[in-house]
């Protein structure tokens, strides 16, 4: 037991020791910091403690808060030895720890479901694909364009891979390569009402990604 008087006097001149710990930061990493505030906190059982708050990295000393701090209490109120600081540290380096295993795992989870939604979106076209590839293939199905109506497709703006989508359910749309002016060209062919009302051919002129993709959806 103390009293508040010895408690008084054992701050005072603990707070005139050069190895006084107040204002130290004792441990930084990730944006974070573990500081030892200014004072000690007192309790007539225990004795005197240190006052340990974890903070954001750019934060002074004298602009955290106290709310919450942790209270390493002294070993000797004469020395000032504190070895429950090194218990703090070491605490505040597995929440670090942990924080960090947590943030990992929440992207890893997040990331898997990005590549389910996108495996999804396009019915498991992309997959085995490489990382670039899948971009590359990702990018030019994802492209809005506008397109005009025909009997298999409401007309407006979509996605590639929606129009192709659209058109390879009706079953009456087939794609095709073939040499144009020394080229190769990919088309994709459907059958058109004029406006007379008579039924005509039409192909328009796509990309290799559409064609590859119309070719998957058709085989499934």
């Amino acid at each position: 037991m103390y009293t508040w008087d010895e408690l008084q006097a054992a701050a005072d001149h603990l707070a005139t020791k050069e190895d006084c710990q107040f204002d130290k930061v004792l441990y930084e990493e990730a944006g974070k910091q573990l500081v030892v505030l200014h004072g000690f906190h007192g309790n007539l059982e225990m004795g005197l403690a240190y006052m340990v708050q974890e903070a954001d990295a750019h934060l002074r000393p004298d602009e955290i808060s106290r709310f919450g701090a942790s209270l390493c209490y002294l070993d000797n109120l004469e020395t000032g030895e504190c070895t429950e600081l090194e218990e703090c540290i070491q605490g505040f380096k597995r929440n670090l720890e942990a924080e960090q295993k947590h943030r990992e795992r929440k992207e890893s989870e997040e990331q898997a479901a990005r590549a389910e939604a996108e495996r999804q979106r396009f019915h498991g076209f992309t997959d085995n694909m490489t990382p670039i590839q899948k971009g590359r293939v990702v990018k030019a199905l994802d492209r809005l364009l506008r397109y005009q109506g025909n009997d298999l497709c409401g007309g407006g703006v979509m996605t590639r891979a929606v129009w192709i989508e659209a058109m390879q359910a009706s079953g009456k749309a087939n794609v095709q390569p073939t040499m144009y002016k020394g080229k190769k060209e990919y088309r994709i062919y459907f059958p058109v009402t004029t406006e007379k009302g008579r039924k005509a051919d039409c192909f328009i002129e796509i990309t290799k990604t559409e064609y590859e993709y119309f070719q998957y959806l058709k085989s499934r």
